[in-house]
């Protein structure tokens, strides 16, 4: 295969761009954004790191999945939960995930997917010089002390290392001064370096490597539909600019993908994901350059993107209203203000959304969708697409060039809900 033509300039795309290109693949990526990394995986958190993933899929009781699955009727703002049209089937899908045995299936999946994407990059880190992008301390913060001891012996997040003695609040600003005396921390436990930071940064990196081997990337442009040879075979899209055309299509544009996948009469059971950001400039005093911290109590991650910082909360599954959106945003301009104060400048904050599909499983859907041959899936990876790009990237690379892959991908495959 000599050509593949990629939708989508968010990590999986310009990931998967690399990925052939190092094959000796031509690749052509098509972003209907002004640039790459412009949606889902810019808005939600820009992070890389698995310690600060939270998946709709974790073991529960009976009790709680039926609790959840009344939620969805009536949405419970801890879960985050707003159902849509046709959306009821998909926490349903999703909750029999959650039987104990059935997610720790998943999570050892998911922590495959990671481990390998976290080799990957740094396999390419190593090969071509890429400028360090990882965070030194991840701090994982409790306003109460039990809650500290709680989770020290068995975190709540399950992918992080963390060190077994907690930090004290005196400790915490030790390692970040911008942290406020009274920002109502107990502590927090500390973990490893876990690459939690700003993606973009990586990113632009990527897009210059992709570049320097031959990639072309046409952005400002949208996929409209599919070209088929007269064998049926899918050679190329139409685009608002034309047409481009190649032996293979490569689909990782989110709900760009969905609404291809819809133009040929193809549907995998998705639904959306809503994540909502904010950044603020930082004072020139200010260095968090190696510092990221997770309110547990909140559920938001803020993380440094060049001389912003960032704050993130969890995503909101279906469909979300305005009012909902707006809200989310003062929540996390206050826990800015509350945590760092004057370390940055959050009266001009800028506000950031970004929608991403996910499956019921919460895992990815990578490789060759049969119904339509010639094209390929790295797409559904809902909020955790910037940590598993790298690794995803060398699946369907493999799978398209005819190689054996380093890891298992018939867990990822897209037809394991059914034909699509």
């Amino acid at each position: 295969m000599d050509r593949v033509i990629i939708v989508g300039a968010g990590m999986a795309g310009i990931a998967s761009a690399l990925s052939l290109a190092r094959r000796g693949v031509q690749a052509c990526v098509i972003e209907s954004a002004r640039g790459p990394l412009q949606a889902a995986s810019y808005a939600p958190g820009g992070y890389l790191g698995p310690a600060a993933l939270h998946s709709f899929v974790q073991p529960l009781s009976s009790f709680e999945r039926m609790r959840r699955r009344i939620a969805c009727t009536n949405p419970a703002k801890s879960l985050r939960y707003r159902m849509g049209s046709g959306q009821s089937d998909f926490l349903s899908r999703c909750l029999a995930f959650c039987e104990p045995n059935s997610a720790d299936l998943v999570q050892n999946r998911f922590a495959a997917l990671i481990g390998y994407s976290r080799s990957v990059l740094q396999s390419v880190t190593d090969e071509y010089g890429l400028t360090d992008y990882r965070s030194r301390v991840l701090l994982h913060a409790w306003r109460a002390a039990d809650d500290i001891e709680k989770n020290r012996p068995t975190p709540s997040y399950v992918f992080g290392e963390v060190r077994s003695n907690p930090l004290t609040l005196a400790q915490m600003r030790a390692l970040d001064p911008a942290i406020l005396e009274t920002c109502g921390f107990a502590g927090a436990l500390c973990g490893a370096p876990d690459d939690t930071i700003n993606a973009a940064f990586l990113a632009r990196q990527v897009v210059t490597l992709c570049k320097d081997l031959g990639v072309a990337f046409s952005c400002r442009t949208q996929a409209e539909g599919f070209i088929r040879n007269r064998n049926g075979r899918v050679i190329g899209v139409r685009t608002n600019t034309g047409s481009v055309q190649g032996d293979a299509v490569l689909l990782c544009a989110g709900l760009g993908s969905a609404q291809l996948l819809k133009s040929a009469a193809r549907t995998l059971p998705m639904a959306p994901l809503t994540a909502v950001s904010i950044t603020a400039e930082l004072s020139e005093s200010t260095d968090l350059s190696r510092i990221s911290l997770i309110d547990e109590d909140c559920g938001i991650l803020f993380t440094a993107m060049d001389q912003r910082i960032r704050a993130c909360g969890l995503a909101f599954l279906g469909a979300v209203e305005d009012k909902e959106i707006e809200a989310e945003f003062r929540r996390l301009y206050a826990a800015g203000r509350s945590v760092y104060g004057s370390a940055a400048d959050w009266n001009h904050a800028r506000y950031w959304k970004g929608t991403a599909l996910a499956l019921p499983d919460a895992l990815p859907a990578l490789g060759a969708l049969p119904s339509l041959p010639g094209l390929y899936l790295n797409c559904a990876h809902g909020m955790t697409g910037a940590a598993s790009a790298f690794a995803s990237a060398e699946i369907v690379g493999d799978l398209i060039t005819g190689r054996a892959a380093a890891i298992d991908p018939s867990p990822y495959r897209p037809e394991r809900f059914g034909p699509a």
